[in-house]
């Protein structure tokens, strides 16, 4: 059984927070915990993507050669757009900026549960699209 403080991250993420109780579990069950130390590599850019990850404590920094792209705090969803493009690999290098406590979800065990709650897999994609319009943004904004 998945402690309470895991099932409350889980409802902190946007695309998860409506799920109802019996599939919020079932996907808590399937979470285990990592630890990262500040600068401590969580993976790296062209690596397999085997996972992805919901910050339970802390700040994860998201770069491509070396230009942060993006950066993630708790409640966050993070490396799930590899893991639901089944053959592509990381497009960037994710890394601990604080102590980092992360619930990773196993690539296997989030395509299984999403074939069985299709709105769901919308609902992470369409995330994903608008977290790419945003960079996006910022990249001509400050160029």
């Amino acid at each position: 059984m998945v402690s309470n403080s895991n099932l409350a991250v889980l409802e902190r993420v946007d695309v998860l927070s409506l799920l109802a109780d019996k599939e919020m579990q079932s996907l808590a069950d399937s979470l285990y915990e990592m630890v990262f130390k500040p600068e401590e590599t969580i993976y790296l850019k062209d690596s397999p993507a085997e996972a992805c990850y919901i910050i339970k404590r802390g700040v994860v920094r998201h770069s491509n050669n070396e230009k942060t792209t993006a950066l993630f705090k708790r409640g966050d969803l993070f490396g799930e757009m590899e893991v639901l493009d089944c053959d592509k690999n990381r497009v960037a290098t994710a890394i601990a900026v604080t102590e980092v406590v992360l619930l990773a979800i196993l690539k296997e065990d989030l395509l299984f549960f999403l074939n069985e709650r299709p709105s769901v897999e919308m609902q992470i994609r369409n995330n994903i699209l608008r977290r790419h319009a945003k960079n996006i943004a910022t990249i001509f904004h400050n160029a």
